[in-house]
C-alpha cells in the first residue's frame, strides 16, 4: 500500500512537471521502460595471450532478479570482452544483475535452474587446465533513466602455482630429467558458489589429475620491487577456496573472500620417459584466497 501511495505521489509530481516545462524529455515516470546497458569487462585482461589473462573466456550466462525473483536469463555464445548488453528495465524498479563468464568448451560448470548458483565438478578435472577459469559478479542497482553500468568481472577461484628457477629445470634436463605432468590433491575445496552473495559451500577433497605442464613462465614478483622474475611452471589450478566466517574479512566475498590457510597438499610431477617422479606431500599452511595467485617457488 505504502508503494502504491508513493508512486502515485511521484505520478503527480510528474503530471506537474510536465505542464511547467516546455521540454519533458528528463521526466522520471514510474511504469515506463529505461534501457540499461551492462559494459562488461574482465580484471586484469591482458591482450597478449598468458596463463590467467583471461582471454580464454568466450561464453557468458546473466540473469535479472527483482524483488528476489528471477526475471530474465540468457546465455550468449562467443562473446569477446569487454562486451556490452541492454536490456529494458522498468523504472524506479531495484533490480539485482548476476553475470557468469567461461570457457564455452568447459563442461566442469552447472548453473542452477533459477540462476543463482555454480556447481563445480572435480570429478575428472585435469591440472594445468586454463578452461577452468571463469569470473563472476553480482550488481544490485534502481533505475532510474537510460543509462550504462560499468562491472568489472573478477575470478571466484584461488589459482595455485608452482614453478621452480630456469636454472634448476636446466639442471635436471642436463641430467636426463625433464618434468612433463604434474597433479595435486586439495583438501576441503568448495563445490558451490552463490552467484548473489559469493558465498561458497559443499568442501569436499580434490583431485586434478596428471596432465601437461604450462610451457610458457611463470612470472612472480618474488622480491616485491616491482619487476617480476622469471620461473618454469610445474603445477597450475583454479579451485573454489573456501571461506573463514570468523575473520572480519570473510564478507567482502565478491571482491575478494578473505585468506585462508589450506594443509596437506599434495603435488606429483612426472618425467616424460617414467624414469622419474616426485611427490611433494602433506604442505601446510598454505595461503589463499579468491582472485588472487598463490605461487609456491621452490
Amino acid at each position: 500500500m505504502k508503494r502504491d501511495l508513493l508512486f502515485a505521489a511521484l505520478a503527480t509530481i510528474g503530471i506537474m512537471m510536465a505542464t511547467s516545462c516546455t521540454n519533458d524529455d528528463n521526466v522520471i515516470r514510474p511504469g515506463d521502460d529505461a534501457q540499461v546497458t551492462f559494459s562488461l569487462g574482465i580484471e586484469n585482461a591482458l591482450t597478449t595471450r598468458a596463463i590467467s589473462d583471461g582471454s580464454s573466456i568466450n561464453q557468458l550466462h546473466y540473469a535479472i532478479f527483482s524483488e528476489g525473483k528471477l526475471l530474465i536469463s540468457s546465455k550468449d555464445k562467443d562473446v569477446q570482452f569487454p562486451f556490452t548488453t541492454s536490456i529494458p528495465l522498468v523504472k524506479g524498479e531495484e533490480y539485482t544483475a548476476v553475470f557468469w563468464a567461461q570457457n564455452k568448451e568447459c563442461e566442469a560448470y552447472t548453473i542452477s535452474d533459477d540462476m543463482r548458483s555454480i556447481t563445480i565438478d572435480y570429478t575428472n578435472a585435469l591440472n594445468n587446465d586454463e578452461t577452468r577459469d571463469a569470473f563472476f559478479r553480482s550488481e544490485t542497482f534502481t533505475v532510474t533513466d537510460n543509462t550504462t553500468i560499468n562491472i568489472v568481472l573478477k575470478r571466484p577461484f584461488a589459482q595455485l602455482n608452482v614453478g621452480i628457477p630456469e636454472e634448476t629445470w636446466n639442471l635436471a634436463e642436463h641430467l636426463g630429467v625433464k618434468f612433463s605432468t604434474s597433479e595435486v590433491e586439495i583438501k576441503k575445496a568448495a563445490g558451490t558458489l552463490n552467484l548473489i552473495d559469493g558465498s561458497v559451500d559443499d568442501l569436499k577433497d580434490i583431485k586434478f589429475k596428471a596432465n601437461d605442464i604450462p610451457t610458457e613462465p611463470l612470472k612472480v614478483d618474488i622480491n616485491c620491487d616491482g619487476t617480476d622474475e622469471s620461473y618454469k611452471y610445474l603445477s597450475m589450478c583454479y579451485f573454489l577456496a573456501p571461506s573463514t566466517p570468523d575473520d572480519p574479512d570473510a564478507h567482502n566475498l565478491k571482491d575478494g573472500a578473505a585468506k585462508t590457510l589450506l594443509d596437506d597438499i599434495k603435488f606429483v610431477f612426472r618425467a616424460d620417459n617414467g624414469s622419474s617422479e616426485i611427490t611433494l606431500g602433506s604442505i601446510t599452511n598454505v595461503p589463499v584466497q579468491r582472485n588472487h595467485r598463490t605461487n609456491i617457488i621452490s
